[in-house]
C-alpha cells in the first residue's frame, strides 16, 4: 500500500524533474568519460610506470596499455616485466613478471582532474626474490624515495591471483617458494577483510598456507586484529600436521615499526603425535637500534612416538636482538622422557642465543636429571651437569658437551642428535666409577644378586632408541664382581643392543670381547669373551660364589642364552668355555695328604678351607647345554701328581658332580707302584665334598675276592706312600 501510495504521488511535473536529473547524471558520466579518454595517454602511463619502477641496472618491459571504464575508470596493462639489478641476458631471471594488471580510479576525484587509485587487481604474478649474504634484498632500490607522483593511492580493494614467488635467502641459507597464491583485501577504506592463500614449499616440506584477518588501514598504520595464519601438510618434517599462529599485529608504514600482542602459536600432528604451543604476550620490532624486543615466551611441547613420550615446557625471558641474532637472558625448562615404566626428567637453566634463525646455543647450561625405573629398586639415579647445548634447526641436529656427577661420581658426556622427530644419537660417555649394587636387587644368602634375580627384563625403553658411540668406565662393580678401565663401542637399536671391541682390566688380566642382546618375548644373549692373565679364584668367587680353584691364565668363552630373567638365562646357557691355568691350586683340600690318609679315611676326604693342592698347569673345555657344563678333558699337572677328570657343573641346580683320577709321580714317590686314585667331587658349588670313589676302584671286578684284592693293593700303595713323604 505504501509503495503504491508513493507512486500515485508522482505527478507529471515530478516525473519530468526526475528525468532531467537522470539526464544530467548521464551527461556528467559521459563528460567524465570523455575527459578521461581525452586525457588518457598510454605513453604517459608508460613513462610514469618507468619512473616508479625502473632504476639503474634494471630493464623494464611493458606491454599493451588500454583504458577501462566499468565499473570504474582505469587502465589495463598486459605483460609487465622488470629485471633483477644488473642482470645479464643469460643470468638471473626477472625480478617480477605480471601477466595482467588493472588499476581503477575513484569517480568523484576524477571529475576534479585528480587521479585517486581506488582498486588494484594483479593476475599472473611471478616474483624472484633474493637476499644477498650482506643482507641486502634485490628489490631494496625500489623502496628508495622516488619523485612525487600525481597519483594518490587510497585503496579500497587489492586482489592478486595466480601468485607464484621464489625466495633465495643467502643470509639464512634457505630457499622456499609460494605457488598457486592469491590475496584479497576488500573494504580497506572502512572495516576491511584480508585473506591470503597459497602452497608454501621449502625443500621436502610443503604446506597449504592461509591467512585471514580483519584489516584496518589508517593514515600510516596497518592493523591486523586478530589475524589467523594456518599451515597444513608437511610442516617441520611432520606429515598430516597443522600449524597455527594468532594474535594482533600493527605495522607503521612510515617508521617501519611493528608491534604485536598476544601472539600464540601451535603445531599438531597425528603420526607421530606431536603437540606444541607457545605464547608471547607482546613484541616490538623496528629497523633501528632497538631491533626486536619481547618480555617473555612460554612454551609447551609433547611427542609420542614408538611407545615413548617426550615433553618439554619452559620460558624464555627478556628476548632482544634483530633478524640475524636474538638472545634471551634466561631459559628455564623441564624435560621428561617416558618409555613404559621408565622415566627420565631434566631441569635446564641457561642463557640462550639464536643466530640466523637457525642456531640455538645454550651456554653455560646447567642440567639436573633424575632417572626413575623399576630396574633401580633401591632408588633413583641422579645426575647434575654443566656445559653447552647447541641446536641447528636447519639440520635438525643437537650437540652437547656436558660434565658433572652421576650419583656422586664424575662423568664427561659428548653427544650429537640427528633428527627431532625420530632422533639418532651418537654419544661418548666417560664415567669415573659405576657401582651397580646401588641400583640392583638385593642378593640372597651367598649368591650374587646380579646373576640370581627373578625380576623380568624390561626392554621397552629400547623401542625409542637409535644410539651409537663409545663408552668408558674407570671402574665398574656389580655384586662382588669388579672391572677397571672398561671400554666399548656401543650400538643400541630397538631390535638389538651391541657392545663391540669390549676391553677391560679384570682380576689382574685383560678382557676382550663382544656382547649382543636381542630383545623380544624371549630375549637372547650372545657373548664372545677372551680373558688373558687373570686370576681365576677371585673371578669365580665374585661371579658364582665358587672358591675352590686358583690360578692365573686364559679363558675363552662363546656362550648364548635366552630368557626373561637372569635365572632363565642361566637355565638356557649354551656354548663352550676353554680354561688354561698356570701356577694354580685346588682350594680346600691337600690332595697329597688326602691320598696318604686314605687308609684311615676311606669314605670322606677332609674339607679344610686353609688347605690347598698346588699345580703347575690346568686345562679343560666345558660344553654348556641348558645351564649345565660338561667336561671330558680336564688335565691337571703337578710336580707330585697328575690328575684327569670329567663331569658336570650344574649352574641351574648350583651343584657339581665330578670324577677324577689322581696319579702320584713315581719319580718322587719311589717306593710306590704305579697307581690311580679315583676321587669324587659332589655337592653344592660353594661347599663341595671330596671323597674316594670306591665304585671306580672296583668297577671292572666281578667277584668279592677280586674287589678285595684291588682294595688291598691300593691300600698297600697308600701305606708305602705314607712312608715316603717327599
Amino acid at each position: 500500500m505504501k509503495w503504491t501510495s508513493g507512486l500515485l504521488r508522482l505527478t507529471p511535473y515530478r516525473l519530468k524533474m526526475l528525468g532531467v536529473l537522470f539526464a544530467l547524471l548521464v551527461l556528467v558520466f559521459i563528460t567524465a568519460l570523455s575527459v578521461f579518454y581525452a586525457r588518457f595517454d598510454p605513453e604517459q602511463v608508460r613513462m610514469q610506470l618507468a619512473d616508479a619502477l625502473q632504476t639503474d641496472g634494471r630493464t623494464l618491459s611493458i606491454g599493451q596499455i588500454s583504458p577501462a571504464v566499468f565499473p570504474r575508470p582505469g587502465i589495463k596493462i598486459d605483460q609487465i616485466s622488470l629485471s633483477a639489478p644488473n642482470a645479464s641476458p643469460d643470468g638471473d631471471g626477472p625480478l617480477f613478471t605480471l601477466r595482467r594488471a588493472e588499476i581503477r580510479l575513484a569517480w568523484l576525484p576524477l571529475l576534479q582532474a585528480q587521479k585517486v587509485v581506488h582498486a588494484i587487481k594483479l593476475d599472473g604474478v611471478r616474483l624472484n626474490l633474493r637476499r644477498e649474504a650482506d643482507g641486502r634484498w634485490n628489490f631494496a632500490d625500489l623502496l628508495e624515495q622516488k619523485t612525487a607522483s600525481s597519483l594518490v593511492v587510497k585503496l579500497d580493494s587489492l586482489k592478486l591471483a595466480d601468485l607464484n614467488a621464489t625466495v633465495d635467502d643467502r643470509v639464512f641459507k634457505r630457499e622456499f617458494s609460494l605457488s598457486e597464491g592469491s590475496m584479497e583485501a576488500s573494504g580497506m577504506l572502512g572495516n576491511a577483510q584480508l585473506s591470503l592463500a597459497g602452497l608454501l614449499k621449502s625443500g621436502e616440506h610443503q604446506a597449504a598456507v592461509v591467512l585471514e584477518s580483519p584489516l584496518n588501514v589508517a593514515e600510516e598504520q596497518l592493523t591486523l586484529d586478530p589475524f589467523k595464519l594456518t599451515a597444513t601438510g608437511l610442516v617441520a618434517g611432520l606429515t598430516d600436521s597443522r600449524a597455527e599462529l594468532t594474535g594482533t599485529v600493527r605495522v607503521n608504514l612510515v617508521s617501519r615499526q611493528m608491534t604485536a600482542e598476544n601472539l600464540q602459536a601451535s603445531l599438531n600432528s597425528r603420526e607421530p603425535s606431536v603437540s606444541l604451543t607457545a605464547r608471547m604476550p607482546s613484541a616490538d620490532w623496528s629497523q633501528g637500534k632497538a631491533g626486536f624486543q619481547a618480555p617473555s615466551l612460554d612454551f609447551n611441547a609433547a611427542l609420542n612416538n614408538k611407545g615413548s613420550s617426550y615433553s618439554f615446557s619452559g620460558q624464555l625471558k627478556d628476548i632482544s636482538g634483530n633478524w640475524q641474532a636474538l638472545a634471551a637472558t634466561e631459559l628455564t625448562g623441564a624435560m621428561s622422557w617416558k618409555a613404559g615404566e621408565h622415566t627420565l626428567t631434566a631441569q635446564l637453566k641457561a642463557p640462550v642465543t639464536l643466530s640466523n634463525w637457525e642456531i640455538f646455543r645454550l651456554t653455560p647450561v646447567t642440567v639436573d636429571t633424575t632417572l626413575a625405573t623399576p630396574l633401580l629398586p633401591r632408588g633413583q639415579l641422579k645426575a647434575a651437569a654443566k656445559g653447552e647445548l647447541v641446536a641447528n634447526l636447519a639440520r635438525q641436529q643437537v650437540t652437547s658437551k656436558l660434565n658433572g656427577q652421576i650419583d656422586g661420581q664424575r662423568f664427561d658426556f659428548n653427544a650429537r642428535q640427528d633428527g627431532f622427530i625420530t632422533p639418532a644419537h651418537t654419544v661418548n660417555l666417560s664415567l669415573g666409577k659405576l657401582d651397580l649394587n646401588r641400583y640392583l636387587a638385593e642378593s640372597t644368602g651367598n649368591q650374587v644378586g646380579l646373576f640370581y634375580g627373578q625380576r623380568k627384563f624390561d626392554f621397552d625403553w629400547m623401542n625409542a632408541l637409535n644410539l651409537s658411540g663409545d663408552l668408558r668406565i674407570a671402574e665398574l662393580t656389580a655384586g662382588r664382581f669388579a672391572m677397571q678401565q672398561i671400554g666399548a663401542k656401543l650400538s643400541m637399536r630397538p631390535e638389538k643392543l651391541l657392545l663391540e671391541d669390549v676391553t677391560a682390566l679384570i682380576y689382574g688380566g685383560n678382557l676382550n670381547g663382544r656382547l649382543e642382546l636381542t630383545p623380544g618375548e624371549q630375549p637372547k644373549l650372545v657373548m664372545f669373551e677372551t680373558l688373558s692373565g687373570m686370576r681365576i679364584r677371585p673371578l669365580l668367587r665374585d661371579l658364582f660364589d665358587i672358591d675352590r680353584l686358583d690360578g692365573k691364565g686364559r679363558l675363552e668363552a662363546t656362550l648364548t642364552a635366552e630368557g626373561q630373567t637372569f635365572t632363565q638365562l642361566r637355565k638356557s646357557l649354551n656354548g663352550t668355555v676353554r680354561v688354561g691355568l698356570t701356577e694354580g691350586a685346588l682350594m680346600g683340600v691337600d690332595m697329597v695328604e688326602a691320598i696318604k690318609r686314605l687308609p684311615t679315611e676311606l669314605a670322606r676326604l677332609t674339607d679344610d678351607p686353609s688347605k690347598r693342592t698346588d699345580f703347575q698347569s690346568l686345562s679343560a673345555q666345558f660344553n654348556f647345554s641348558n645351564g649345565v657344563a660338561r667336561n671330558h678333558d680336564l688335565r691337571l699337572n703337578s710336580s707330585l701328581f697328575s690328575l684327569q677328570g670329567h663331569g658336570k657343573v650344574d649352574l641351574v641346580g648350583n651343584i657339581i658332580d665330578y670324577a677324577m683320577r689322581v696319579q702320584p709321580n713315581i719319580l718322587v714317590f719311589t717306593n710306590t707302584k704305579e697307581m690311580n686314585v679315583p676321587l669324587k667331587i659332589t655337592g653344592a658349588l660353594n661347599a663341595p665334598t671330596y671323597a674316594l670313589d670306591f665304585n671306580a676302584l672296583v668297577k671292572d671286578k666281578k667277584t668279592i675276592l677280586e674287589k678285595q684284592q684291588v682294595l688291598k693293593e691300593q691300600l698297600s700303595n697308600q701305606f708305602n706312600l705314607f712312608k715316603t713323604t717327599p
